[in-house]
């Protein structure tokens, strides 16, 4: 009788793996070296618009979702046009302009982009939350020339085209998620064709970039 090979499917460790991403995140709020990162962001006390037309644009590893809606007053929208697709290699930062001049809608008189890569945050204009790329992205989205915030770069994209002026958030995708929900949930769960996590600590939302956690077998 021919011999059969027998392959063992060993349970990992979760509680180890709990213990190992405890000590990095505590290490990463320290400011200590660690495989996750603790980046910071302050929510702005007051909404950039009330009502009105806006856009929200998706950016994510592979694919992209754009959304425009009409925002009333008492907090209701009516949804103007929505589409999604495969996103192009962000390979310089002209592919990434290109895209922009493609997409961003010249009915918008405010635009949040929820972007799925890397961001050191900083302050754009109105106040509006911005970034810029402080490490290479995947899938040979390396946005090389990229020095900018994103959001400047869109908002100069849009007043060229439009010669309008608007206000452009630009945050990372766990920060976003947090955005989604009611206000009362503490932290986000990001499963697409990366992993990241993100948390909220009283007015403080976090970006963890979860998916460089490394501390198990």
């Amino acid at each position: 009788m021919a011999s059969q090979r027998v392959e063992l499917i060993h349970t990992p460790n979760y509680e180890q793996i709990k213990t190992a991403f405890l000590q990095e995140l505590i290490r990463a709020s320290q400011n200590k070296s660690s495989s996750i990162s603790f980046v910071k962001q302050q929510r702005s006390h007051k909404p950039l618009i009330k009502e009105g037309v806006v856009q929200g644009i998706v950016i994510g590893g592979t694919n992209y979702v754009l959304s425009t809606e009409e925002v009333k007053e008492n907090g209701k929208r009516n949804v103007l046009e929505r589409k999604a697709g495969m996103l192009p290699v962000f390979d310089t930062k002209k592919t990434f302009e290109d895209f922009l001049s493609e997409h961003l809608d010249s009915r918008a008189y405010a635009i949040g982009i929820n972007f799925g890569f890397k961001l050191d945050p900083v302050t754009g204009l109105h106040g509006a939350l911005d970034g810029k790329i402080i490490a290479k992205g995947t899938k040979d989205h390396a946005f090389i020339g990229t020095t900018e915030p994103i959001g400047a770069i869109a908002r100069n994209i849009f007043k060229n085209r439009y010669n309008k002026e608007i206000p452009i958030a630009v945050t990372n995708d766990a920060v976003a998620l947090l955005f989604a929900g009611d206000g009362t949930e503490e932290a986000s769960l990001i499963a697409g064709t990366g992993f990241n996590m993100g948390m909220r600590i009283d007015n403080t939302l976090i970006n963890l970039e979860a998916g460089g956690f490394d501390k198990f077998p």
